[in-house]
């Protein structure tokens, strides 16, 4: 969505039910979706990369100091971007 005019800008069809609260860090707006993660670019929505079986996602992710933490069914993963 446009902070500046609240309509939406772009949208992402295969999604049916995300795991997890969409994340947005940077330019990267970060989603889970039937055990997988997705980052898509903020402006375009075109995706920018995937991490195929990372098992149920449990909560929201986190990044902080260029690394994504993720609370998942098996633990807790960390994913330097």
């Amino acid at each position: 969505m446009s902070a500046e005019t609240g309509k939406q800008l772009w949208r992402v069809d295969r999604m049916t039910r995300c795991s997890s609260r969409p994340y947005v860090a940077g330019d990267d707006v970060i989603v889970t979706h039937a055990g997988n993660m997705w980052s898509y670019d903020a402006r375009t929505g075109r995706p920018r990369w995937q991490l195929p079986d990372t098992s149920t996602i449990m909560a929201d992710p986190y990044i902080a100091s260029g690394v994504l933490y993720a609370l998942s069914s098996e633990g807790i993963q960390a994913i330097r971007l």
